[in-house]
């Protein structure tokens, strides 16, 4: 029989401890059961998973305190929309049952009592129908992240100057929210390149004052503050990027932020205002630490942001840079300063992780005309 970690977690709420404890009992060797009495413990468990994991399925009775079952199920579809929601309801509540049926909150309605197996047999049900999803959300994310990175690196050979700044955005808040243990990580790394969209509009001038975070100039400050805009302007018409588009919209001038929507803002758009902002520091020649040391002194950064950047920065300092041969450069490889054809155009920006494409790009030039110099990468030496 297989263990109680391997089986698919269902989380059963009831009022009543006694109905709860017989759910189990029916149950047993099929399913993980989770039981709480309160269904705003519930509501808060499904919001913040422990470090067991997700929930494959959900049953809640109907007639309960503080909350009633169509209303749990209703938050649940909110806050994990993966966890298939089943309902356990009496004779007198089946019309508010079909109701909630009809209203896309639930997947399946139990009525009282219900029989070993039947209740078994919904749950195989709702297993499959999870999983089915999860699936599902897995291969629409792959195919997202895949057009993704296929846009982006694109763009990054036809202007390498205006895109390097998205590969270390995407770098960092990868890493940093990988750190602090953030759901959906794809979502905020797909921002910090897709932000960087409204870049190629740019002329040199107001390229370089993106890099360095701020100007003097105000035509070209107002270039800078209108970039979130045009960015969502052409995440819009790509579906299932609400979020990616939030956080992007979310994103304030690093010299000059709005302090009252960025602290409205969530998690993730934080995060992402802050490694833009730790970025452009360090472009303008601030050490880690100091670049770190400014933001602190701001007073809006959360620390536990902060301190997870550092770490993260921390973790990746140490490296040898090494000049190699053309032919010695893979996929992966972090460039440490710019790459230059022989007649002095840019091929790759200083800071870029080497890609398939990009080293396709590197070779042809060098075949033709050759370098400027040798390649320079870091090393990492753990």
């Amino acid at each position: 029989m297989a263990s109680t970690r391997q089986l698919p977690r269902v989380l059963f709420v009831d009022d009543q401890e006694r109905l709860l404890e017989g759910l189990s009992r029916q149950v047993r060797g099929v399913v993980e059961s989770v039981l709480i009495t309160s269904p705003r413990a519930a509501a808060e468990l499904l919001e913040h998973p422990d470090e067991n994991g997700d929930f494959a399925a959900i049953v809640s009775d109907m007639r309960m305190p503080e909350m009633d079952g169509a209303a749990l199920l209703k938050h649940a579809k909110s806050v994990c929309p993966d966890t298939t929601r089943l309902l356990l309801t009496g004779y007198t509540d089946i019309n508010h049952a079909i109701s909630a049926v009809n209203e896309g909150n639930i997947f399946r309605f139990l009525t009282k009592p219900c029989s070993t197996a039947n209740l078994r047999l919904a749950l195989d049900d709702a297993i499959n129908q999870h999983l089915m999803l999860r699936d599902r959300r897995d291969l629409l994310e792959r195919t997202l992240r895949g057009a993704i990175e296929a846009l982006v690196e694109t763009l990054t050979m036809a202007h390498p100057a205006a895109f390097a700044r998205a590969s270390r955005l995407r770098r960092l808040v990868r890493e940093t929210a990988d750190r602090m243990g953030m759901s959906n990580p794809w979502q905020i790394e797909a921002a910090a390149q897709l932000g960087e969209i409204g870049v190629i509009t740019l002329p040199p001038e107001a390229l370089e004052a993106l890099t360095r975070g701020s100007s003097s100039n105000a035509v070209i400050s107002r270039m800078l503050d209108e970039l979130p805009e045009l960015a969502d302007d052409v995440l819009k018409r790509i579906p299932r990027l609400e979020n990616v588009r939030a956080i992007v919209r979310a994103q304030q001038p690093v010299d000059h932020p709005d302090l009252l929507a960025l602290a409205e803002a969530g998690q993730e758009s934080r995060l992402l205002q802050a490694v833009r902002e730790y970025d452009a520091l360090t472009v303008q020649g601030y050490q880690p630490t100091n670049a770190l040391g400014v933001m602190a002194q701001h007073g809006f950064h959360d620390p536990y942001l902060l301190n997870a950047i550092r770490t993260v920065v921390a973790d990746g300092e140490g490296g040898e840079i090494r000049e190699v041969e053309v032919e010695d450069l893979q996929p992966g490889l972090l460039l440490a300063a710019d790459l230059r054809s022989r007649k002095g155009m840019l091929l790759v920006k200083n800071g870029h992780v080497l890609t398939t494409e990009l080293l396709a790009r590197i070779r042809n030039f060098d075949r033709l005309g050759g370098l400027e110099r040798r390649p320079l990468v870091l090393i990492d030496k753990k």
